[in-house]
């Protein structure tokens, strides 16, 4: 599902540039929006914004938000890699 919005000029000029274009920013942080909320992972965060996990991470790091794994989340990570390299 796509969703338009209309965001002020004013709105848009707030965001920080960093080399990105302004829908590439809204959509940053809205996923960092779900991310701090809890309704998603880091590993989402790296999927919906197109980034490796470690960069994502780095993203969240920035942002003050990157939480402490616990070690229900090294399980899941540890899973996800062996159905990914047949394991």
């Amino acid at each position: 599902m796509a969703v338009m919005v209309t965001i002020p000029d004013e709105v848009v000029r707030a965001f920080p540039n960093e080399g990105k274009a302004a829908d590439s920013r809204v959509i940053e942080s809205v996923v960092v929006e779900l991310y701090r909320d809890g309704l998603i992972s880091a590993g989402k965060v790296a999927e919906l914004l197109g980034l490796y996990r470690l960069d994502a991470d780095a993203l969240l790091a920035r942002k003050g938000l990157l939480r402490e794994l616990t070690v229900q989340d090294i399980e899941k990570e540890k899973a996800a890699l062996d159905q990914v390299f047949g394991r």
